[in-house]
């Protein structure tokens, strides 16, 4: 396979585990591509899809407390400092940031295929797998469009009727699942962390899922339709195609996110009705024109920067035989060009104007329990999302950061007073989408 070696992604098999798939991003909804020939996961996200809602973790005697903490440090008396602290000054840790669940693909031919290929194009933001089977040759390509805000894939093969598969969409939460011959759909609301786990500041939490709207957290609906050129579509457990030429699959996500300070359920913002008519208007303009659309929104950002080490256009073998041979030894500049690339690609696909900013994990988790609730860690881990974004002339990408900071001053302001006594705002180390800025 000739591709460009700073720009381009490829391996020769399937992910077997999450961390091995390919990321996909608009800034508001990710996806995890694993690339199975025969049986295909993606794993979905939303970044407003959390627990919880706006909560203030108050605490009695809170300047008087802290006080005697300190006072009990500056003797050095760290135990009896740190006692206190776990017993009267800190509180709940972070809501949890959720996974959607997975959209799954089962093509009807053999497991058997060859000439297999997976690639993301870090320059288009195009994820495509080939692959040969009984003679025909498929192709996937898959996008998460900024400009209309939804995810495609576009299934194809070299010879007619060749295409027979069925697509499923399996929730991760507690939800309700809907189905015709050319839609999926999950409708449910997100669980809130209501106490946590062992020890006082164990990040692990149980979650209840509320029975009225004042207990029920954030609302969320997703959909996925396919639109067929020849062929037929039914109803079986699952979304049935059965000998098409192509088919197109549009899939989207809304929550009921109305801001940090607004209740999900009781303020919350509608989220069915935008996310079909967002789905309504790209399957009417088609997969041409928000294929080009998309690269043209993605490649204006990516295309502002450009690091040249040499060797970037031989021929390269799959990435991760590039890797392998770069731990034994090996020379290859464009390898550090391409991880350079990489690391803009995320950006642009995991921070966008008018989305959250990215998270422990980006916008990308397959966890209802991720490691630290897939929070804000920002005593470094947030900042150290965004130390590239302005030296690679990605401005646009910093704005959900600057965004986050200007509502921490708003919570932090009521954190400092009740906590501290004191005037202007702060924030510990660990942050949510409802701005937590208590100490943990």
């Amino acid at each position: 396979m000739n591709n460009n070696g700073t720009n381009i992604l490829w391996y020769a098999e399937s992910a077997a585990a999450w961390n091995e798939a390919l990321p996909l991003g608009n800034g508001r909804v990710g996806a995890m591509v694993y690339g199975g020939a025969k049986h295909e996961r993606i794993g979905l996200n939303e970044d407003t899809l959390w627990s919880g809602k706006p909560t203030f973790y108050s605490i009695e005697n809170g300047p008087a407390t802290f006080r005697q903490m300190r006072d009990l440090a500056l003797q050095r008396k760290y135990p009896e400092a740190q006692k206190i602290a776990d017993e009267k000054f800190t509180n709940l840790w972070s809501q949890m940031y959720l996974p959607l669940g997975e959209l799954t693909i089962d093509m009807s031919h053999p497991d058997l295929v060859e000439n297999y290929s997976r690639s993301l194009d870090i320059s288009k933001g195009i994820h495509t797998v080939e692959y040969d089977c009984g003679g025909v040759h498929y192709t996937r390509e898959y996008f998460i469009s900024n400009s209309d805000q939804v995810m495609v894939i576009k299934l194809s093969a070299d010879k007619p009727k060749a295409l027979t598969f069925s697509m499923n969409l399996i929730p991760a939460l507690h939800a309700f699942s809907e189905k015709t011959k050319n839609c999926a759909s999950i409708t449910g609301n997100c669980p809130i962390v209501v106490r946590e786990f062992g020890k006082h500041n164990d990040c692990r939490g149980e979650m209840e899922y509320g029975q009225t709207d004042e207990d029920k957290g954030i609302g969320y609906y997703a959909e996925a339709r396919i639109s067929t050129d020849g062929g037929n579509s039914s109803l079986s457990g699952v979304l049935f195609v059965e000998k098409a030429d192509s088919a197109v699959i549009y899939f989207n996500v809304r929550t009921s996110f109305n801001g940090w300070d607004k209740h999900p359920v009781l303020e919350g913002k509608p989220f069915i009705e935008p996310c079909k008519t967002e789905l309504d208007a790209a399957m009417a303009k088609g997969y041409d024109d928000i294929k080009a659309i998309h690269i043209a929104d993605h490649s204006e950002l990516y295309d502002r920067v450009s690091l040249d080490l040499g060797g970037g256009n031989e021929k390269f073998e799959a990435t991760d035989k590039r890797l392998y041979a770069h731990e034994n030894g090996g020379e290859d500049p464009a390898l550090y060009a391409l991880y350079f690339n990489f690391g803009r690609y995320l950006t642009i696909a995991a921070s966008r104007k008018g989305t959250q900013p990215t998270n422990l994990q980006g916008i990308w988790n397959d966890r209802v329990v991720a490691p630290w609730n897939s929070n804000y860690t920002v005593n470094i881990n947030t900042e150290m999302n965004y130390w590239p974004t302005m030296m690679v002339d990605l401005a646009e990408c910093n704005e959900p950061l600057l965004e986050m900071i200007e509502e921490m001053a708003v919570s932090g302001a009521r954190t400092a007073e009740n906590y501290y006594g004191a005037p202007g705002f702060v924030c510990h180390h660990n942050c949510d989408l409802w701005r937590l800025t208590t100490p943990v």
